[in-house]
C-alpha cells in the first residue's frame, strides 16, 4: 500500500467540490491508502483502505454502496493509474474509540443507515433496539 498525506485532503476536498461534506467529514480523522491487487485474469484493480476510529469505522462500513463509491473515487481523484479504479473502500478500526462532540457525525449516520435497513426489511427492530436507544439517549 501507498500512501501520501495530501491522499485524505484530495479526496476530501473532491467531496468538498461535490457538497458531500458528510462524507468528508467521516474522513476527518482517517488514514487513507492506496495500493493495487492482482486479481488474475481480471487484471490489477485499485484497493482503497480507509483506516479511522470508531465510530468513524462503523459509520464508513455501513454506509450506502454508493456512499462507498464515491469515497473510493475520491480518494483516487488526483491519481493517474493503469488498473481498475476501486468501486468500494475497505474500512478498518484503528486507534482509540472517539467520543464526545466530534463523534456526532457518524453516529447520525450509523442511527440512519439502522432506520434504512429496518424500513426496508434488511434488519428486524428487535435486532437493533437496544443501540437504536443507547444513541437516541447520547
Amino acid at each position: 500500500m501507498t500512501h501520501t498525506t495530501s491522499d485524505g485532503e484530495n479526496a476530501r476536498a473532491f467531496l468538498e467540490s461535490l457538497r458531500r461534506g458528510d462524507l468528508s467529514a467521516l474522513l476527518l480523522h482517517a488514514q487513507i491508502d492506496i495500493g493495487v491487487t492482482s486479481e488474475g485474469y481480471l487484471g490489477n484493480r485499485i484497493v482503497v483502505v480507509v483506516r479511522a476510529p470508531q465510530p468513524f469505522a462503523e459509520a464508513l462500513d455501513k454506509l450506502a454502496p454508493h456512499d462507498r463509491k464515491r469515497i473510493a473515487e475520491a480518494a483516487l481523484s488526483n491519481r493517474s493509474y493503469d488498473a481498475m479504479p476501486a468501486s468500494d473502500i475497505k474500512v478498518k478500526a484503528v486507534g482509540e474509540t472517539m467520543s464526545g462532540p466530534a463523534t456526532i457525525l457518524p453516529d447520525l449516520i450509523i442511527h440512519r443507515e439502522m432506520m434504512v435497513a429496518v424500513a426496508t426489511g434488511k434488519q428486524q427492530i428487535q435486532e437493533v433496539d437496544d443501540h437504536y436507544v443507547a444513541r437516541k439517549l447520547r
